[in-house]
């Protein structure tokens, strides 16, 4: 594992990159609310243990070196997180993963790729898809929010995976319900899961409320996916 900068249009942006020895496939993993967490280090070591290369762009860039603690309740902390998030334009997010699309084929990496996420990072997943489906073949998303519309939706070329927990303070009841309707009138083939009796962020190991059936059947599914249809 280790840190590069990536050229973007916006200047270069840091990024986390994981993989495996010999690995010739590329996913982007969109981050947490967090930023280039140390949790972050972990899912790109995961998705790089499943076999790829795994490139986690710094949708914080344009702030300068920003991480936080996504559970802090802080005053100072819970403002610079919003602040953070805030930042993260549906515009630029696509500015970014352009530039990680273009970094991933300059290491010699074949198209296509996957993408997925967590929490926005996971609404961003599908909407990569949507913008770039020559791009990227496969999109999952993890405890997601703020997806695309049905229009953008229905630009996604590939698969998508949708994951939730059954008790969620942070993400409302609608929002699964209304992903899955507008996963059902696509012609792409999806697949979501709520897990029961799971928390949120269930699929993060270094927290209290991780739970590891339910992260393993989110791994296993993802993975299978992009064994399907990223490139070899």
């Amino acid at each position: 594992m280790t840190d590069v900068e990536i050229a973007t249009v916006d200047g270069p942006m840091r990024a986390i990159v994981a993989q495996c020895k010999r690995a010739t496939r590329g996913v982007i993993l969109f981050p947490h609310v967090g930023g280039l967490t140390g949790t972050m280090r972990t899912m790109a070591q995961t998705v790089a243990d499943g076999g790829f290369v795994c490139v986690v762009p710094d949708l914080y860039h344009r702030l300068g070196m920003i991480v936080v603690d996504p559970e802090s309740s802080d005053t100072d902390a819970v403002a610079v997180r919003k602040a953070a998030a805030a930042s993260v334009t549906d515009a630029n997010a696509m500015r970014d993963a352009a530039a990680a699309i273009a970094w991933l084929a300059g290491q010699g990496i074949a198209r296509p790729f996957g993408s997925a996420g967590f929490g926005r990072g996971g609404g961003i997943a599908l909407l990569a898809a949507a913008t770039f489906p020559g791009d990227i073949a496969a999109a999952a998303s993890i405890l997601g929010f703020r997806f695309p519309d049905r229009d953008a939706l229905s630009r996604i070329n590939g698969e998508i995976y949708g994951a939730f927990a059954e008790h969620d303070e942070i993400i409302p009841a609608d929002v699964p319900e209304n992903l899955a309707s507008a996963l059902s009138s696509l012609k792409a083939p999806s697949r979501l899961v709520v897990h029961a009796g799971a928390r949120h962020p269930y699929i993060f190991p270094d927290r209290a409320v991780h739970d590891a059936k339910a992260a393993a059947e989110d791994w296993a599914s993802v993975f299978a996916m992009f064994e399907r249809h990223l490139g070899n």
